[in-house]
């Protein structure tokens, strides 16, 4: 009875740590755009631009942009932009419907086929899109013209916030070099391991699958054929002094980003979190509501610059074993075959900007 007991209680105190902060995550962010939605009511349907917010777009450029581009460019980045049923790209579609439908069960394909293929069908036969639809797409199309005629711009999101930066495209490259030029961090190498990548992560699930510890979907889902190597990108900081650039570096279509998936998910949904572990700022603002400083304590928020470079790769792998009684059991593959998936991770931390190709090192 007393161990049933504690093993109720650590299942209720995990569910406890890992929802509850969700949860007021999510409570949070929908009291803030009811509140938006609120304060917007008045604000006319039939124009979506709101060019109130001079702020939702920063030009660091010499080149003057018309109107119509900047309405356009406050939109951001996720604004669902109205098709043409005529302009819908069904071959893309089809296409990127079909690179993804292994991962749902093999008899239940041809059902979300025909129902994918049905949505397509509605929307090719629905109505001309609402005059105001008409003038985004006008103003879309000058704004594609625009960036046509102006090639050396580039249209990037900023670091933090929902801004678009305009920005020239020399002047972009010389901030990214400058912070890879950081020898602490990236270095300049001569080999690009994509290839070996890829297949070193088919040879180790193909062992995986012959040996019963995964299915042979989750093989073909984890190793990815005609991959490329991850790229850089850098996303302005417009909230600092001379707008240095964030280095993001994007794996998708790398040898190693469906194995890293499957990692992720095996270790991060099974592991414990500590107790001082806090999630988000959403997290750390519900923590702190109530607490008040003493009168002469004051509060500190600290930085890390370049924190998965900094982070020793032994640290990590002797962290998953310290913590392997917490998985074992919920992990497919042993512990020696976890730890060589890791490895093969760790070795993909390349990544080419414009034709160099740069090794992230661990700096002490």
């Amino acid at each position: 009875m007393v161990v049933s007991q504690r093993l109720s209680k650590k299942f209720f105190d995990t569910e406890h740590l890992k929802l509850e902060p969700a949860f007021n995550a999510y409570k949070a962010a929908n009291i803030n755009k009811l509140a938006n939605l609120i304060n917007n009511k008045k604000r006319p349907t039939s124009n979506p631009i709101d060019s109130t917010f001079e702020n939702w777009i920063v030009n660091f450029s010499s080149t003057d942009i018309p109107v119509n581009v900047t309405d356009v460019l406050k939109m951001g980045p996720k604004y669902g932009i109205p098709f043409e049923p005529h302009c819908i790209p069904t071959s893309k579609l089809i296409s990127d419907f079909e690179s993804k439908i292994s991962f749902i069960p093999s008899d239940s394909r041809n059902t979300a086929r025909q129902d994918f293929t049905n949505t397509i069908k509605k929307f090719i036969n629905t109505p001309s899109p609402l005059h105001a639809d008409k003038n985004i797409l006008h103003k879309i199309k000058e704004t594609k013209i625009f960036q046509n005629n102006n090639q050396d711009l580039l249209f990037l999101k900023a670091d933090k916030g929902n801004t678009t930066v305009v920005m020239n495209k020399q002047i972009d490259e010389d901030k990214m070099l400058q912070q890879l030029s950081n020898n602490n961090s990236y270095k300049v190498v001569r080999y690009d391991l994509t290839c070996t990548l890829q297949q070193e992560v088919k040879k180790l699930t193909t062992n995986w699958s012959k040996s019963k510890l995964i299915s042979d979907q989750l093989r073909r889902q984890i190793a990815k054929t005609d991959c490329l190597p991850p790229r850089a990108y850098g996303l302005p900081k417009i909230h600092k002094p001379d707008t240095p650039v964030r280095i993001i570096v994007s794996f998708t279509d790398s040898p190693t980003i469906n194995l890293a998936r499957f990692l992720s998910q095996c270790i991060g949904n099974n592991i414990v979190p500590p107790l001082s572990r806090v999630r988000d700022n959403f997290a750390l603002v519900n923590a702190i509501r109530d607490f008040r400083l003493p009168p002469d304590h004051i509060l500190v928020s600290l930085g890390v610059v370049s924190l998965f470079t900094n982070v020793p790769q032994d640290l990590a792998i002797n962290a998953v074993k310290q913590r392997w009684h917490q998985l074992v059991d919920k992990i497919p593959v042993p512990l020696n075959e976890l730890l060589k998936a890791l490895h093969i991770c760790f070795k993909a931390a390349i990544f080419k900007f414009n034709q160099n190709i740069y090794a992230q090192t661990y700096a002490m």
